[in-house]
């Protein structure tokens, strides 16, 4: 998933946090003719600059007189199994290039050759015409699916150099949707994409997508439909997901340890994320979480931990990524913006109405 490291979540917050195990990425770009490019610039996640042209967004090196580059690889690099993408221009744009580097580019000194850049015209709408919102396009590598330009606009043209790409659009209540493509000597001109409601947002105030029957940690069934009557916190998680690991989980914790005089009025689950590309097992879970339980979070959480072991309320409730969230009310209807904010709120009010 986009917005997660797929590593043990443990390993990955050492990691993070051992910034003098940094490692530094060396070496020379040219242009067609080998000639040293002074000015150019390497970063691995690249944004629209005021200017309107593509700006750095994190660590990133500009090359010397003699074409000469150091990219250190901070703690706030984005690296998916020691793989890292990125994109280099030169000084004035219209060169650049497109380089997946590996566990060897790190101890290698690189030549990285910059060619003409070509243009490519996106474009997102929603399907629902109705529909209003802010659209953002992210395009990807397609040979690591690590981000590197990020635009808001639903339509536009950019720049890039020859490569394989993938373009996501993405909008709040929204399904994602993608289109991948090669870049070769050519602009190109992506088909537009199309935008749905996803599932969750199509059952705001009207009942839920089907909510399938889990599986907690002693391999017993959990079903969560009758928990009609309360309020019902769904948060999906993954092992691998560090923001779920790190704060989701804690978060929600703390808060259920907070309302323990409201516990009769709502129920916190939290789902294991599991799709069909995944298909993971419930051994698998079940062993991760308790290493969890004793390596990072250092308590057992006061709320169920489930796995969705057949992938079919994953798929049903159109969850793509993790950390999600979904709030239902005591009638059974999902909430806009369900959040613990919206839940302490709703828990607040009932104890004001009965004078408890």
């Amino acid at each position: 998933m986009r917005f997660c490291l797929a590593a043990a979540a443990f390993l990955v917050l050492a990691n993070l946090a051992n910034a003098e195990r940094a490692r530094t990425l060396r070496g020379t770009v040219v242009d067609e003719q080998n000639r040293p490019v002074a000015g150019a610039i390497l970063c691995p996640q690249w944004g629209m600059g005021p200017d309107g042209r593509l700006a750095p967004l994190g660590p990133s090196a500009t090359t010397g007189a003699s074409g000469e580059f150091s990219l250190e690889n901070t703690p706030g690099f984005t690296e998916y199994h020691g793989r890292i993408a990125l994109l280099a221009f030169g000084p004035s744009r219209n060169l650049g290039a497109f380089v997946d580097t590996d566990e060897r580019g790190w101890t290698q000194r690189r030549v990285i050759r910059l060619l003409p850049v070509h243009q490519v015209r996106y474009a997102a709408s929603f399907e629902n015409a109705h529909r209003e919102g802010p659209i953002t396009v992210q395009f990807y590598s397609q040979a690591d699916m690590l981000p590197i330009p990020s635009l808001p606009g639903s339509s536009g043209t950019i720049d890039l150099p020859p490569g394989r790409y993938e373009l996501h659009a993405s909008a709040p209540d929204a399904d994602p949707a993608k289109e991948q493509f090669v870049l070769g000597n050519s602009n190109v001109e992506l088909p537009p994409l199309r935008l749905e409601l996803s599932p969750v947002a199509r059952h705001f105030g009207r009942g839920t997508p089907r909510l399938t029957a889990l599986t907690d940690l002693e391999r017993r069934s959990l079903d969560i439909d009758p928990l009609r009557g309360h309020w019902t916190y769904l948060y999906f998680w993954a092992d691998w997901c560090v923001p779920c690991i790190a704060k989701g989980i804690p978060k929600i914790n703390t808060f259920v340890l907070s309302h323990r005089d409201k516990q009769s009025q709502f129920r916190v689950i939290g789902i294991r994320f599991n799709n069909a590309d995944e298909a993971g097992d419930w051994n698998d879970f079940r062993a991760k979480t308790l290493k969890l339980e004793k390596s990072v979070w250092h308590f057992i959480p006061a709320f169920p931990l489930a796995y969705d072991e057949t992938t079919r309320m994953t798929a049903d409730w159109g969850i793509h990524g993790v950390p999600a969230a979904a709030l239902i009310d005591p009638e059974g209807n999902l909430v806009r913006n369900g959040s613990l904010e919206v839940l302490a709120k709703a828990l607040d009010r009932a104890s004001n109405a009965t004078g408890k």
